[in-house]
């Protein structure tokens, strides 16, 4: 079976990998994945280490989205074996490792609306004229160079008109969207669980959160026993 990076995405706190490696399961500690497809389209989640074993002699070390840019990542090794992929730490992917694949900007900018965003509910995400490259994608998995001028120019003519479907703004409101659902599966007073409803939706409609809202998701994750807040942090909106 061939394996193929997709995309670089949010996970939840100690996924496991799905790849099984020396002997046991291991679990990604980042708050994000390699998110690789086999040749029938299935998604496996894995860390650095079995992502660039499984997809070395396909498409490592190219270009693919990278769908956390939107948040700060703070990585903190856990001891002096992390990363060493053998010994004590056989049952742990190094994945404090820098990303290797660096974000492919046309995909990433033509997922997130025709895709992502769009499957987070996200109003106006969709842009009808991209609907041939996004056939085209998701037959290919490739675009060509016409396709990828397009995207390009439509998100420089976003910045110029000021309208919030430039690439920063659409990785700021997946980062956050991801970060407000992830905190609402955890339990939360009536009070919290309303504030994170109430900007999630309103995120959905101006794809922008205030600094008072930024720093009040900040204060009611401070809450929440999970150490996935501590590895994934969120910045302003501009």
């Amino acid at each position: 079976m061939k394996y193929f990076i997709d995309r670089i995405d949010f996970v939840g706190e100690k996924t496991p990998c799905d790849f099984k490696g020396n002997g046991g399961n291991h679990y990604l500690h980042k708050g994000i994945a390699r998110i690789l497809r086999d040749e029938n389209g299935r998604e496996y989640v894995a860390g650095p280490t079995c992502a660039e074993k499984n997809t070395f002699d396909t498409n490592w070390g190219e270009k693919v989205p990278d769908f956390t840019k939107g948040a700060i990542l703070i990585v903190t090794p856990t001891g002096p074996n992390v990363g060493s992929g053998g010994g004590a730490s056989s049952h742990e992917d190094h994945d404090e490792d820098e990303i290797k694949n660096l974000d492919d900007f046309a995909i990433s900018y033509l997922r997130l609306r025709m895709e992502k965003l769009r499957a987070l509910g996200f109003f106006r995400a969709k842009f009808e004229p991209f609907n041939p490259y996004y056939e085209q994608w998701k037959s290919t998995r490739k675009l060509d160079e016409k396709s990828r001028r397009h995207i390009v120019n439509t998100d420089q003519s976003q910045r110029k008109k000021a309208e919030p479907f430039y690439m920063e703004r659409l990785q700021k409101c997946y980062a956050t969207a991801f970060f407000i659902d992830h905190a609402l599966r955890h339990p939360l007073s009536a009070s919290d669980s309303k504030y994170l409803k109430d900007y999630r939706s309103a995120l959905t409609k101006t794809y922008y959160l205030s600094v008072e809202e930024i720093n009040k998701l900040k204060e009611i994750v401070s809450r929440i026993n999970d150490p996935w807040f501590k590895k994934v942090e969120l910045g302003y909106f501009e």
